[in-house]
């Protein structure tokens, strides 16, 4: 007993490392990007090849953990994220850290289906759904506690500990798995490998997953992103007819005949699609928008996490008292309500963060007990690897579409909402009492910092320079001594006529940086007001698609519902 639960506890570690890493960097990004100085864009591929080859590698690798052995190939998925978490750590430019994030995918293609078959399989059938409740429970808290963890490790130490964390975990991981696991006599599927199958579905997910990334560069309905589209489609129609001709195929098709696996396989793409959406898109809003530090988002976005926690292994332990349907129904219907309080989002209201944020966990913890439990089915040996591989692709897709629409979502709602910005701040500094050099040099200045959704920056309250200062003063002194005639003009005069220009300028320079500062916090006001309405339109638009998402409930076998 003690050893199966060390051998749970094992698999656990690196499920919790796999998932952490896929959200972990997104709210350490403007860090590392100031760190290797590189621009957003070129960052964001440091993302994204994490995603690409965790996604596409992850079926194939767990295929050959069943051929080479299982527990071996774990020691070696540990070994590789140890690799690339340590070179991804030390990076000191983009190329390394690619590098590194690829290798580090690697491992977690490995790490994470095989962890969870040898996880399940190290419990009797009538108590796999206990371990696969803590499995479930471990891969939801994970996603949520990334930018939690990566906000916290960013405030206080450096964002290379966004990566240097992982290795304590990996190491005792390591030593665990060298002393409770079997390598010598282990159990291996004596098949060969359906080389076809695994380049039309490596090409099909490839396709699939870059298109998805590329929607935010190019649009949606741009040339780059149909055709990959086109193709991704073509090379899926040509693996379902290649596994079906072979033997041995890299996928097999009879998982598909499960009801239950293809409503949990549907919901799994669903619940993470909608439960990133808020978990990516929140710590950007409260620090871009609201000037928030990354820590304090960090800390906002916690009831999430501490929600899945709760509701996570509670929803699965209720599976066979409520059915699926009904715990489906009730997972979304928190998240429909959490998505609903988003429409009237106000950051300055702890309370409505909270509830907010709560509600929203609630429903993915719902709903991803109850999933994980159902995509292992009854599957014992091989479809039990296959379930969990494609459970792992399929959660990465939802993941990644996720991303892709909310955040192609939030920049196109942001340029919108930009441009109005603009427009309303030109009109409130041209009605100034300000000369014209002064209000374009003051609205190009706000500007600048709208174009960088800066809205809560410090900004200095004195506008005009010493020099400048001197100058006016000069120029001043100038014009009122040219009134008095050369006679009348003596040093005592002189300096009472400078002394009365210089108070009369400072006095001047006053009202003008007081009139610039108002108008600094007015173009504030708008622009928060602006943009946070670009941020809860995107819930407001995707709020019908939730609640027509509750169809999927209806994939579900009836058994024990009274609906």
């Amino acid at each position: 007993m003690q050893h199966t639960k060390l051998v749970q506890f094992t698999m656990c570690i690196a499920i919790f490392l796999c998932m952490l890493d896929t959200t972990i960097m997104n709210i350490t990004l403007p860090a590392i990007q100031t760190g290797l100085h590189v621009s957003l864009h070129q960052l964001s591929w440091a993302l994204n090849i994490y995603t690409i080859i965790f996604a596409v590698l992850t079926i194939p690798l767990s295929r050959i953990a069943e051929i080479k052995g299982k527990h071996k190939v774990y020691l070696i998925g540990l070994l590789t994220f140890m690799i690339g978490s340590l070179l991804s750590g030390v990076a000191i430019n983009l190329s390394f850290l690619i590098i590194g994030r690829a290798i580090q995918s690697i491992g977690a293609a490995i790490l994470f289906p095989v962890s969870m078959t040898i996880g399940i399989a190290s419990a009797p059938l009538n108590k796999r759904k206990q371990v696969i409740a803590t499995l479930g429970v471990t891969q939801g808290i994970a996603a949520a506690l990334g930018p939690v963890i990566g906000g916290v490790l960013t405030q206080f130490l450096s964002w290379h500990w966004v990566f240097f964390i992982n290795l304590p975990l990996l190491i005792l991981a390591l030593v665990l798995s060298l002393n409770i696991l079997s390598f010598k006599n282990e159990a291996v599927l004596n098949v060969k490998i359906d080389w076809l199958g695994t380049f039309f579905l490596m090409l099909a997910l490839f396709t699939l997953v870059l298109a998805l990334l590329d929607i935010n560069t190019y649009g949606i309905y741009s040339l780059p992103v149909l055709s990959l589209l086109c193709l991704s489609v073509l090379s899926t129609g040509l693996l379902l007819w290649t596994e079906h001709k072979v033997c041995d195929p890299i996928i097999n098709l009879a998982l598909f005949q499960d009801r239950n696996f293809n409503g949990a396989s549907l919901t799994s793409v669903l619940s993470n699609f909608y439960l990133i959406g808020v978990s990516v898109l929140l710590p950007t809003f409260f620090t871009k928008i609201q000037g928030t530090t990354e820590l304090k988002a960090a800390l906002l976005i916690t009831p999430i996490s501490f929600m899945i926690f709760i509701c996570s292994p509670l929803s699965a332990l209720l599976l066979d008292k409520l059915g699926a349907r009904w715990l489906m129904f009730l997972g979304f219907t928190f998240m429909s309500a959490g998505y609903f309080s988003l429409f009237h989002f106000n950051a300055n209201h702890l309370a409505q963060i909270i509830i907010t944020c709560g509600l929203i966990g609630s429903g993915y913890g719902i709903l991803i007990g109850p999933i994980v439990v159902l995509s292992a089915s009854n599957f014992t040996g091989e479809l039990l690897t296959a379930s969990q591989s494609v459970s792992g692709v399929l959660r990465q897709i939802g993941v990644i579409l996720s991303i892709a629409v909310f955040v192609t979502a939030l920049t196109g709602n942001i340029d919108y909402q930009s441009k109005l910005v603009k427009q309303d701040i030109k009109q409130q500094v041209t009605q100034s009492t300000l000369d014209k050099d002064t209000q374009n040099r003051v609205y190009i200045n706000i500007e600048k910092n709208i174009a960088k959704q800066q809205t809560d920056t410090s900004q200095p309250k004195h506008h005009i320079s010493t020099s400048e200062r001197m100058t006016l003063i000069r120029n001043a002194t100038k014009l009122a001594l040219q009134h008095i005639p050369k006679s009348q003009l003596t040093d005592q005069l002189k300096q009472q006529i400078t002394s009365q220009v210089t108070k009369k300028v400072d006095q001047d320079i006053k009202a003008t940086n007081q009139e610039i500062n108002a108008l600094i916090d007015t173009s504030k006001t708008i622009a928060k007001t602006r943009y946070a309405k670009a941020f809860s339109d995107i819930y407001r638009i995707t709020f019908p698609c939730l609640i027509i998402s509750m169809c999927s409930l209806l994939l579900f076998k009836k058994k024990n519902l009274n609906i």
